[in-house]
C-alpha cells in the first residue's frame, strides 16, 4: 500500500531503502534509482510504523535490495535531463552538490555491477545509452565521453580531465570508451570549436590554460588530409586561426 499514491504496488515495483540511523543515513538506492521505482523501509529493531517493513516480510514479499542497471540508467537520464539549472543562486549550490552525491553513487555502481552482472551483454547494451549523452559530470556541466580524457590535467572548458568519482572506476571508463590520450582530432575540434565561439577575439584565460597544454599534446606530424574540419591553432594574442592564416 503506498499511502500518498492511494493504489496498491506489487513487489517488484518496490525496492527496499536501507535505513541506517546514524549521522549520515544511507541514501545510495534513493540516489542511483529514486526517479524509477517507489521504496519502502526496512524495521530496525527500535523502529517501526508506517513506512517500515520487517526484513522477514520483504523476503515473503519478494522485494529486491538493488536495482537493475537499466533503471540507473534510466533514472541517470532524468538527472541530466534537469541541465541547465534554472533555480535560484540561492539553490545552485545544493543543487549542484546533490548532482554530485548522484553521480558518484550512479558510478560507482555501474562500476561494480560488471564484476557480479549475469548478463556482461545486456549490461553492455544498457550501458550504450549512457555513451550516446553527455553523461560525465564534470562538478558543473556534464559533458560526452569523447570530451574526456584519463591523462588530460586540465578541467575544461571543451576538453576534461576525468572526474574524482570516475578516477578508481576503470570498468565503467572502459564501457564508456574514455580513452587515456586524446586524439589529434580531438584537439583540433576543441581549437575549432573555439574559433566558432571567439572569432577574432582572444580566448579567456581558462581556455588559455586548455590550449597551454593542448598544443603541447599536437604530434610532430599530423595527417591533415585525416582531419576533417578547418585546422585551427593559436597566435601570440590566443586568437584561433585557420593554419593558413
Amino acid at each position: 500500500w503506498e499511502g500518498e499514491g492511494h493504489q496498491f504496488l506489487s513487489g517488484d515495483e518496490l525496492m527496499i531503502q536501507v535505513q541506517v540511523y546514524s549521522s549520515s543515513p544511507s541514501q545510495r538506492n534513493i540516489c542511483i534509482a529514486g526517479s524509477q521505482v517507489s521504496f519502502v523501509c526496512n524495521a530496525c529493531p527500535d523502529r517501526g510504523g508506517c513506512g517500515h517493513i520487517s526484513d522477514a516480510v520483504m523476503k515473503i514479499l519478494e522485494i529486491r535490495p538493488e536495482p537493475t542497471c537499466l533503471e540507473v540508467i534510466q533514472h541517470m537520464k532524468k538527472v541530466i535531463e534537469l541541465f541547465p539549472y534554472s533555480g535560484t543562486i540561492e539553490g545552485k549550490e545544493e543543487f549542484l552538490a546533490k548532482t554530485n552525491e548522484i553521480c558518484f553513487q550512479v558510478y560507482e555502481y555501474l562500476d561494480s555491477l560488471l564484476d557480479c552482472v549475469p548478463n556482461k551483454q545486456q549490461y553492455q547494451e544498457d550501458i550504450e545509452q549512457l555513451k550516446e549523452l553527455e553523461c560525465i559530470w564534470t562538478g558543473e556541466i556534464f559533458v560526452s565521453p569523447t570530451k574526456v580524457a584519463q591523462n588530460w590535467k586540465s578541467n575544461g572548458p571543451y576538453l576534461y580531465k576525468v572526474p574524482e568519482s570516475l578516477v578508481l572506476r576503470q570498468n565503467i571508463c572502459t564501457e564508456l570508451d574514455i580513452d587515456k590520450e586524446f586524439g589529434p582530432s580531438d584537439l583540433f575540434q576543441a581549437l575549432y570549436q573555439m574559433h566558432l565561439d571567439y572569432g577574432q577575439e582572444p580566448v579567456d584565460d581558462r581556455c588559455k590554460d586548455v590550449i597551454k597544454e593542448l598544443i603541447t599534446l599536437i604530434p610532430q606530424e599530423v595527417d591533415i588530409e585525416s582531419i576533417t574540419i578547418p585546422v585551427m591553432l593559436p597566435d601570440s594574442s590566443f586568437i584561433i586561426r585557420k593554419v593558413k592564416d
